[in-house]
């Protein structure tokens, strides 16, 4: 691994050249709650939507992120454990 400096600048930098996205708060609630580990059914239920609604929130958030899974979109909007 890297100098830790030089892994603080290299994560810094790949942070600025990302185009910040816009989620809608719900879309970041039910992406907290997957980055949590939580199910669709678990998630559907706290949030009192139905498990359509969590899926139809994820996909647009996919949309958004640009990418295909729910492990590429945790990755790309907590890209640190502290940010949850």
């Amino acid at each position: 691994m890297p100098a830790p400096h030089l892994y603080e600048l290299y994560k810094d930098a790949a942070r600025r050249r990302r185009e910040p996205v816009r989620l809608t708060h719900r879309e970041l609630d039910v992406l907290r709650r997957v980055a949590l580990g939580m199910g669709t059914a678990q998630i559907a239920a706290q949030l009192v939507v139905s498990p359509s609604t969590v899926r139809k929130h994820l996909e647009n958030a996919f949309g958004r992120l640009g990418v295909s899974s729910r492990t590429a979109a945790v990755a790309r909007v907590f890209p640190e454990p502290e940010a949850l």
